[in-house]
């Protein structure tokens, strides 16, 4: 049966959609999407102050933050607006925790103060690096398209999204593109996909769905951009404030691993990730989720490691995990099999435009239209997006 929604008057587009997400409606194809975890548990405010407070980051806990405040231009001016602007913008893109929690009691600060990565750790990452195809070449990456499936379990049903992820480097930030369809879902009588988008040149995004146009910001915004690599998340893990400790050698799956605990700059975020002493690839991740009711233990699996060639010619090539499974406290809660992946295929800057359609209104949502349509209405292909290919494929 379809699900069905309906919007609360006066709802934005950006809004109505944070309203499927608390509702349950969206949580997990959109948990499976930021692999299992949440954002970060200390958060910045892109929108006015006006955003509600638990958003926004204790004083005490990122000393850099109060610095630029503190050499920002006058209050009030548009340089200063603009400057803080750019400056939170960067600071969630660069905030890149994959929402792991604390080791030990729920919301407990880790002990220990501050601390320094450690020789051992920092050299399997880097031969995790190598292994994937090195850092000079990752560094090569200029945009980046992928085409996945989501397919969330449950003792009752399935839930499946398609996602279509696209990211451009910019001249200051990376710009993103998503795009989403729901299956078997669906408002009023029409099936439930959208587009998001973030301009990184711009500073600036927007939802698009049913042909209608809303601000990307806030609390939405921020999960959007949020954990998003062109490349790695371990290529920049020093820059970002992380530190890595070797901590154990197991044998998973019948295979001898490195276990690395990385830990963020407050010392109360941690994972584990585990990598193969043979290739150096990381097998699993593993973290405590505290959003919810419970504590629950999640693992993450890296299967299906394939090489994938460069669509320009360079005959440069990255290692790339093309299905992950998702467990939670032993269970199988979530698949990400991907069907398409390219690098420097040349994606144009008009995918990343703001896209054309009218302001988000509620009544809009269920005023009746010949057929279903997909929603946002514009073709992925379109403007130099590279169309889906199967895995095998891609993989040549």
């Amino acid at each position: 049966m379809m699900k069905r929604f309906s919007w609360l008057p006066g709802t934005t587009l950006a809004a109505a959609l944070a309203l499927l997400l608390a509702a349950g409606l969206l949580a997990p194809a959109l948990r499976a999407q930021e692999e299992g975890a949440k954002p970060p548990e200390t958060k910045t405010v892109v929108t006015p102050p006006a955003e509600p407070a638990n958003q926004e980051t204790e004083p005490s806990a990122k000393p850099a933050e109060t610095k630029a405040t503190s050499e920002a231009p006058a209050p009030g001016s548009g340089e200063e607006k603009a400057a803080a602007k750019a400056d939170q913008i960067r600071r969630i893109l660069e905030t890149t925790s994959p929402g792991a929690s604390s080791e030990g009691p729920a919301g407990a600060p880790a002990a220990g103060g501050a601390r320094k990565s450690d020789a051992e750790a920092i050299a399997v990452v880097e031969k995790y690096l190598q292994a994937i195809g090195g850092r000079e070449n990752l560094a090569k990456i200029k945009d980046s398209y992928t085409k996945f499936r989501n397919v969330k379990y449950s003792a009752t049903a399935e839930t499946e999204a398609v996602i279509a992820l696209y990211i451009k480097r910019g001249k200051t930030l990376s710009s993103y593109r998503e795009e989403w369809e729901i299956k078997d879902f669906k408002i009023g009588n029409r099936k439930l996909s959208f587009v998001q988008i973030y301009n990184g040149d711009l500073m600036d995004g927007w939802v698009k769905m049913f042909n209608t146009v809303s601000p990307l910001e806030g609390r939405t915004l921020s999960v959007f951009v949020w954990d998003k690599h062109i490349d790695d998340f371990f290529v920049n893990w020093e820059k970002n404030g992380y530190t890595l400790h070797h901590v154990a050698a197991e044998t998973l799956e019948g295979v001898e691993t490195d276990v690395i605990k990385v830990v963020d700059f407050t010392g109360r975020q941690t994972q584990r990730y585990f990598f193969s002493r043979e290739t150096g690839l990381i097998v699993k991740k593993e973290w405590y989720d505290e959003g919810g009711p419970s504590r629950d233990k999640r693992e993450q699996y890296y299967r299906r490691y394939t090489p994938i060639a460069f669509s320009d010619g360079s005959g440069i090539s990255i290692k790339f995990p093309l299905h992950l499974e998702i467990l939670v406290n032993g269970d199988l809660d979530t698949e990400r099999i991907y069907t398409g992946v390219k690098f420097n295929s040349s994606l144009s800057d008009d995918l990343f435009a703001q896209p054309e359609g009218k302001p988000f209104e509620e009544r809009e949502m269920f005023e009746e239209e010949e057929g279903e349509g997909e929603a946002g209405g514009d073709e992925p292909g379109a403007g130099g997006a590279p169309k889906a290919e199967s895995s095998e494929k891609t993989a040549e």
